[in-house]
C-alpha cells in the first residue's frame, strides 16, 4: 500500500454551550491530506487523541480513539471525550493543574497503526470543564421566606385514649320473653322387674349353623382285596367294572409320559395328537397352546418341531376361517434351519403404531452401505452339488439393525450364534438405496439439461460469428 504523508489542520473549537452541567467534551476538527497535499475526501480514518499534563511529552491523563470518515472536503469532525476510552477519564481531569497539551495521532487506513501528527497546547482552559472541578465558593446569604405551601394530606388517626370511669347503674329493664325449652335431662334409673308372663308359642326354626371342624382321622381299616394287575409307575385304568390294569400314562415321580417310558422332560407325548380349543374370548390371551419361560436363565420360551425320521419338512400351518391359510415349512436337515416358505407373510407397518418418526432425506450414506453388501451365489452345506446355487448375500456384510443374531437350530449346537436378516428392515434398507439412485439420476438429468442449454447457447454464438 502506498505510504501517505499526512498534514493535519487542527481547529480546537473553544466556545462552549452554556449548560447546567459541563458535558466533558471538546469539539475537534482536522483536514487529512496525502503527501501531495490532496485532501483525503470520503475516507475512513482512525484517530487517537491524548491529553498530556505538564508539557508536550508530559503524562497522558486521558486517551481515546475514534474511527470516522471524512466528508467531501477531507474534513473530520469529532468530540474529544466521546471516543472509545483507552485510559483515564475526562470527568476526573483537574484543569486547574495545567498546562495541558493535545496530542493527535492518525491512521489513514482507518486501522490502529497510528502516527503522531502533532501536539498543541490548550491555551484557553475549557472553563466549563474547569468549573465542574473548581473549588466551591462561599455560601451566599439566605433568601427571603417563600409563600406558604398548600395544606398537606390528613395524617393517620391517633391511638385510642384510656377508658373513662364507670357510670352509675341504670334502672332494671322489663322482663324479657321466655327462652326456648332446655334439652331433655338424662333417663332415670330402671324400675324393678315385673312378674314373668306366660310362655309364648315356639318360633320358627333358625338357619343351620356353620359346620364344625373335622374330627381326627380314624384308624386305617384292614387291607381289602382287589383284582388288579399292572406295572410299576403306570397309571391305573379300569379294564372292567371291577378290574384295573396299565394305562398309557406313566409317572416315574419326576416326569410324566404318554406312550413313552423314557421321559427327559416334565411331560412327553409319543404319537400324534390333536388339541382342540373352542374360543369364547376376544383377546390374544384366549389361545389354544402357550409356551412360557419362567426362569431368567432361559433365552426365550419356544415351540420346537423335530422330524428326525420323516422325509417331509416340519410344517406350521395357520388357517383362518375367512382368509387364505398360511403355511411355514421349516427344513433343517442336519445343519441349520435354512428354508422358511409361506404362501402369505405380512409385517405390520401402520404409521399409527409407530413413534419417534423421523423422515430420512439423506440417501447417499445408505447407498454406500448397500455397496458394501457382499453379493454371492452359494449352496447350503447339506445340499448336493446337483442343487442349483442360490443367489443372495452374506449376512455378515449387512449393517447392524438389518443383521440380527440367531441361535443355531441344530441339535446340540445351542451355543453358536449365527447372523440372520430382519426382512422388514431389509426392505426399508433397499428402498433407501433405490431413492439414492433416483436422486443421483435426477441430478444427472438436471446436469444434462444445463449442459444442453450451454451447448445451445455456444452453437448460437458460433453461428453468429460464422455469419459475420
Amino acid at each position: 500500500m502506498k505510504k501517505l504523508i499526512l498534514t493535519v489542520a487542527v481547529a480546537l473549537i473553544t466556545h462552549f454551550a452554556i449548560f447546567a452541567q459541563a458535558p466533558n467534551k471538546i469539539s475537534y476538527q482536522a483536514v487529512a491530506r496525502d503527501n501531495s497535499g490532496n485532501t483525503l475526501a470520503n475516507t475512513a480514518v482512525g484517530f487517537r487523541i491524548s491529553i498530556l499534563q505538564g508539557g508536550p511529552s508530559g503524562t497522558a491523563v486521558y486517551s481515546e480513539t475514534h474511527n470516522i470518515s471524512t466528508n467531501a472536503y477531507g474534513l473530520a469532525n469529532l468530540a474529544i471525550g466521546s471516543g472509545a476510552v483507552v485510559s483515564g477519564s475526562m470527568a476526573t481531569i483537574n484543569w486547574a493543574a495545567g498546562p495541558y497539551f493535545v496530542q493527535v495521532e492518525m491512521d489513514a487506513a482507518g486501522g490502529s497503526n497510528y502516527a503522531v501528527m502533532g501536539t498543541s497546547e490548550l491555551l484557553s482552559v475549557p472553563y466549563a470543564l474547569y468549573a465542574a472541578n473548581a473549588p466551591q465558593g462561599p455560601q451566599g446569604p439566605q433568601g427571603p421566606a417563600g409563600n406558604d405551601g398548600a395544606p398537606g394530606a390528613q395524617g393517620p388517626q391517633g391511638p385510642a385514649g384510656n377508658d373513662g370511669a364507670p357510670g352509675a347503674q341504670g334502672p332494671q329493664g322489663p322482663a324479657g320473653n321466655d327462652g326456648a325449652p332446655g334439652a331433655q335431662g338424662p333417663q332415670g334409673p330402671a324400675g324393678n322387674a315385673g312378674a314373668q308372663g306366660p310362655q309364648g308359642p315356639q318360633g320358627p326354626q333358625g338357619p343351620q349353623g356353620p359346620a364344625g371342624s373335622a374330627g381326627p382321622q380314624g384308624p386305617a381299616g384292614p387291607a381289602g382285596s382287589a383284582n388288579i394287575n399292572g406295572t410299576t409307575n403306570n397309571m391305573v385304568k379300569f379294564t372292567g367294572p371291577t378290574t384295573g390294569g396299565n394305562s398309557i400314562i406313566i409317572d416315574n415321580g419326576t416326569n410324566i409320559g404318554i406312550g413313552t417310558s423314557t421321559m427327559t422332560h416334565k411331560l412327553e407325548v409319543n404319537g400324534s395328537g390333536n388339541f382342540t380349543h373352542t374360543s369364547t374370548g376376544t383377546t390374544l390371551s384366549d389361545v389354544s397352546l402357550t409356551t412360557k419361560s419362567t426362569t431368567t436363565s432361559a433365552i426365550w420360551s419356544s415351540l420346537g418341531f423335530d422330524n428326525d425320521a420323516g422325509s417331509t419338512s416340519g410344517i406350521i400351518a395357520f388357517n383362518g376361517a375367512n382368509s387364505v391359510g398360511t403355511y411355514i415349512f421349516l427344513d433343517g436337515g442336519n445343519t441349520t434351519a435354512q428354508n422358511c416358505q409361506a404362501q402369505a407373510f405380512n409385517a405390520v407397518s401402520d404409521l399409527r403404531l409407530k413413534k419417534d418418526i423421523l423422515e430420512i432425506t439423506q440417501f447417499e450414506q445408505y447407498l454406500e452401505k448397500i455397496r458394501g453388501v457382499q453379493s454371492i451365489s452359494y449352496r447350503y452345506k447339506n445340499e448336493d452339488n446337483n442343487v442349483k446355487p442360490h443367489i443372495g448375500f452374506a449376512a455378515q456384510s449387512l449393517p447392524d439393525g438389518v443383521k440380527v443374531p440367531l441361535i443355531s437350530g441344530i441339535k446340540g449346537d445351542n451355543n453358536n450364534i449365527y447372523s440372520g436378516v430382519n426382512l422388514a428392515d431389509m426392505n426399508g434398507f433397499l428402498l433407501l438405496g433405490v431413492k439414492a439412485l433416483d436422486a443421483k439420476q435426477t441430478a444427472m438429468e438436471n446436469t444434462i439439461k444445463e449442459q444442453q442449454e450451454i451447448i445451445k447457447q455456444l452453437s448460437a454464438k458460433i453461428e453468429a460469428l460464422e455469419n459475420k
